[in-house]
């Protein structure tokens, strides 16, 4: 196998108009050249006994020596490597280490075109329960941290699991600042555009590739679409895209996907591309691919580019396509900065040579984790020991956090373009929108079904004495109980809608959003738009589902239960379930935020907010029988505002003179005559009350009303005066009046403000933590 083959192979040259990425370097003997530059460097500091790494000097601009090239190659025996090189031929620079010599600073910068981005002394804390202390503590992630990136070139940062290369990619991006000490600062360079490619690759699945790379020009641009879509399709070009153009991303590969990610933050000619675990599940050719592509990123001159990537296990091929490497130990410090060619020399020299077997990278990872023991860790440190940064040089300097620039669409623009990608992916999602609405269907027939098509006819409005003369004596034992049946049936169909808008509104939204979430957080933060756009949008896109899937329910249910045949009340009732389906959505985005990271906790918290909702609703149990210290959880739940106004609007508003007109017209008046019973009511009156004489009853209505107030006091222990116009649902719910609507939905409307807002700042809050 011949390196230089390997290397050159499959390579790409990236020189277009949108990034203007110039090809000035021959790559034709990457390595040979790499390795020559690196033996004059070395050569040129020789009468050093600490050696310093020159950043003025640019290896790779340097004449390749035939002498060295040849014996570069001659190292080669059947694809074997038998010894990468002499450790006694070249001299092995310090570079800077937790622990820092006094006497030796490092020079900051190159040239005055690139720019430098300098960290020191980074440490990076969080705070942790111990499960068995019971007690908060600290722990450290980062431990002293300090180094240096030049433009114009790739850094590979590499360390065991848990080592902390995330965490310092998402330091170094301003992405985590509290518990954060040290200081990392920019030269030559006074805006810095920083752009952050995570692992999983947070992509709009049902979009194309060429849509979604659109979508990112036109949040990037303001020039004409036919300029966007040149820019676009030169990109498709340059990164080898064009077969899958049209392709959803859904349907791509890791690494087709990868390279998608990449090209995404491209379109804002970012100054620091950070790129956390680029290459992780791909298999060899796509991870060559993509690392090719990322160091013909830096060779543009005009735009100056540093990238930074966490790079888990790669090939010797992969791990000598790096200008640089830094290993972090699994203590979070320092370990090794510098060109992975001089990492084999350094270990032969410290007596941890690397078996010619193993893959040098993997050695040193293992070295890093400890598995050797804390002593190699050590030796490699105190042989790096040694540079500092120029501390006044230092001072005077602008954080990355101060020089960092982000650049958002405007508000309206980057709404309307928002809302045209997510209209797309809402059409191409039809079949969930189909499946809610098939599924509510199913529901309201089957409810329909189970509670039968008259319990919506029962008002609880007391009879009259023109309708109890109607009725036979056999009769009205059973019609009371019937009709007190039917009242509660229809208050548990009509409730139960409710708790479905509630359920589902917050279900639906949980089970989608956290993946929204993770590309809003990767948009956001590098500068695509602003939050309040994103929410605008979802705000706007949600309306339509969150009118169809409570219209279909609330008409059928009405008109299949028999509920009165006025309109205005199924208008207040399909109000009333569309605002608790809004609110429903807003605690699921909310809920969705949160635990954007937890799907089992988002699950659990969808079904667990609802219930102390529904339980404090005045349904279950009537608010006047709760205990007076758990009375306030009542006006804090939506669900009580939306029980008594759906009570409201199903009982009230005359509700008892519409039955009692519609009664008067069905009879005949004159033909109704006083049955035998009616002689005996003050007779049952004086039984039922003794401490009351009924035998000066002025007629036969005023003994029926005193009945009726003796019976409703019994149940009800407020005392309310008797009424025939007001159904004695409201005076078992202790509903005051007609306006008891008009204030439930106030309140609920005002509970839908707040919280929408509090879901916009949980979004937010999570936006800005990361």
């Amino acid at each position: 196998m011949n390196i230089q083959q390997d290397i050159s192979q499959d390579s790409l040259t990236i020189n277009s108009d949108i990034l203007n990425f110039d090809d000035d370097d021959n790559n034709n003997n990457v390595l040979n050249q790499r390795f020559n530059d690196e033996q004059n460097s070395a050569e040129s500091h020789k009468s050093q006994s600490n050696l310093i790494p020159n950043n003025e000097t640019d290896h790779r601009n340097h004449t390749p020596s035939p002498s060295i090239t040849q014996h570069r190659l001659n190292t080669m025996d059947n694809g074997k490597i038998k010894m990468f090189v002499n450790p006694n031929s070249i001299k092995i620079p310090t570079i800077m280490n937790g622990s820092m010599n006094n006497n030796q600073v490092l020079p900051i910068g190159n040239s005055a075109k690139n720019f430098n981005i300098i960290w020191k002394d980074i440490v990076y804390s969080v705070q942790q329960f111990n499960r068995a202390t019971f007690k908060m503590g600290t722990r450290q992630i980062l431990n002293g941290l300090s180094g240096q990136i030049d433009s114009g070139q790739v850094t590979a940062i590499m360390g065991p699991s848990g080592a902390g290369k995330s965490t310092f990619l998402e330091v170094l991006a301003c992405r985590k600042n509290k518990g954060l000490n040290g200081c990392i600062k920019v030269k030559n360079i006074s805006q810095i555009r920083i752009a952050y490619v995570p692992q999983n690759n947070c992509l709009m699945e049902l979009l194309t590739v060429f849509e979604t790379l659109t979508f990112a020009c036109r949040l990037n641009y303001s020039t004409m679409p036919t300029v966007n879509y040149n820019r676009v399709e030169k990109l498709i070009t340059e990164f080898g895209l064009s077969e899958i153009r049209d392709t959803k991303v859904a349907r791509c590969s890791g690494g087709q996907q990868k390279r998608i990610s990449i090209a995404l933050e491209l379109f804002s000619k970012p100054n620091l591309l950070i790129l956390d675990e680029p290459t992780t599940g791909l298999d060899s050719a796509s991870c060559s691919l993509v690392v090719k592509i990322i160091r013909e990123l830096v060779k543009n001159p005009k735009y100056p580019m540093a990238i930074l990537a966490t790079i888990h296990q790669p090939s010797w091929s992969v791990f000598t396509e790096f200008d640089n490497v830094y290993i972090i130990n699994n203590k979070g410090e320092n370990l090794y900065l510098g060109s992975p060619h001089r990492l084999l020399p350094l270990l032969e020299k410290i007596n941890l040579p690397c078996h010619r077997y193993n893959s040098p990278p993997d050695y040193i990872i293992e070295i890093a984790a400890g598995d050797y023991g804390d002593k190699p860790i050590e030796l490699i440190q105190q042989e790096f020991q040694g540079s500092q940064i120029n501390d006044d040089e230092l001072e005077h300097l602008m954080t990355i956090a101060e020089s960092k620039v982000i650049r958002k669409t405007p508000l309206l623009k980057s709404t309307l373009i928002l809302l045209g990608r997510h209209s797309i992916i809402f059409r191409r999602n039809m079949m969930i929108v189909f499946y809610r609405v098939i599924g509510i269907i199913l529901l309201s027939i089957w409810l329909s079904v189970t509670f039968g098509d008259t319990i919506g006819k029962s008002s609880g409005c007391p009879l009259r004495k023109l309708q109890l003369y109607n009725i036979p004596m056999e009769k009205l034992n059973s019609m009371f109980e019937d009709e007190v049946l039917a009242i509660l049936q229809n208050n548990c169909c009509l409730f139960f809608g409710l708790i479905v808008g509630l359920i589902s509104g917050i279900t639906t939204t949980v089970l989608g959003f956290p993946k929204e979430m993770h590309t809003l957080m990767k948009e956001y933060n590098n500068g695509w738009y602003s939050c309040i756009s994103f929410y605008m949008t979802k705000t706007i896109l949600d309306i339509p589902m969150q009118l169809v899937i409570p219209t279909i329910y609330t008409i059928y249910i009405y008109n299949a239960t028999g509920q009165p045949s006025q309109y205005f009340r199924e208008a207040y009732l399909l109000l009333i379930t569309i605002l608790v389906s809004f609110v429903a959505e807003g605690m699921g985005a909310a809920v969705s935020a949160v635990f954007m990271r937890d799907s089992t906790t988002a699950a659990f918290a969808a079904g667990a907010i609802p219930m102390p909702m529904i339980l404090f609703g005045g349904f279950l149990v009537k608010y006047s029988r709760m205990p007076f210290y758990m009375q306030w959880a009542s006006w804090l739940s939506m669900m009580k505002y939306a029980f008594e106004a759906m009570i409201t609007a199903i009982y009230g508003f005359e509700r008892c003179k519409y039955n009692y007109d519609e009664f008067l017209a069905t009879v005949n008046v004159s033909q109704i005559e006083k049955p035998t019973w009616a002689e005996y009511l003050p007779l049952m009156l004086s039984t039922l009350n003794p401490n009351e004489t009924f035998t000066d009853m002025d007629d036969d209505e005023q003994a029926i009303e005193k009945l009726y107030t003796f019976t409703f006091n019994a149940i009800d222990s407020s005392n309310r005066e008797f009424s025939y116009d007001v159904s004695v649902i409201f005076s078992y719910y202790d509903i005051g009046g007609d306006w008891v609507l008009y204030r439930s939905l106030i309140a609920m409307i005002i509970y839908l403000i707040i919280v929408k807002i509090l879901t916009y700042f949980v979004i937010l809050n999570k936006l800005k933590r990361g």
